[in-house]
This record gives C-alpha cells, sequence and structure tokens, in this order.
C-alpha cells in the first residue's frame, strides 16, 4: 500500500515535498482471507447442524408411526411386515 501526503511552505503555500509511506499488507490480506474462510466454515457448520437435526426430528416422527403401523398389522399379513420392518430399518439407518 503505498500513501502520500504534499508538504507545502507555510509562508507561500508551495510545495516543498512529499511524505510517501509504503506499507507490505500481505500478512493483513492473508489475515482477512482466513478470516473470511473461517467464516463461511462456521456457517455451512451452524447449517449442517440445522437441517441434521430437522432431519432427525423427522425420523423421529416417522420411526414412531412405523412402529405404531408395525403393532396395528393384521395376524398373517407378512408381505406388509417385511415392508414395514424394512422402512423402520432405513428410518433407524439415517438416524444413525
Amino acid at each position: 500500500m503505498l500513501t502520500a501526503r504534499p508538504e507545502r511552505d507555510p509562508a507561500t503555500g508551495g510545495f516543498l515535498h512529499s511524505l510517501t509511506v509504503i506499507s507490505d499488507v500481505t500478512a493483513r490480506n492473508r489475515a482477512e482471507m482466513a478470516l473470511r474462510q473461517a467464516q463461511k466454515l462456521e456457517a455451512l457448520g451452524s447449517l449442517t447442524s440445522g437441517v441434521a437435526h430437522d432431519f432427525n426430528n423427522l425420523l423421529m416422527i416417522i420411526l414412531g408411526s412405523l412402529q405404531l403401523l408395525a403393532r396395528r398389522l393384521p395376524e398373517g399379513d407378512a408381505r406388509t411386515a417385511r415392508l414395514v420392518d424394512a422402512a423402520l430399518e432405513g428410518a433407524r439407518r439415517g438416524a444413525a
């Protein structure tokens, strides 16, 4: 970064010289970039956590409903029982 400021003669207002400062801002730019990246990762983590929580809540409803359905199946309905068992197992794996 380069900044310059003219110095003027107090009596005449004429230009005397220029004060110039050169600063290396590479480290600052890298730190700002790292901060932005960390903020992105934090936001992604928060979003992921919220989605996982909502998904788990939905799975609990599904699991509860499937368990109730399994209890109410008529005797001898093996085909439907297999379908309900497969759905329960899938929901359990999703919750895990």
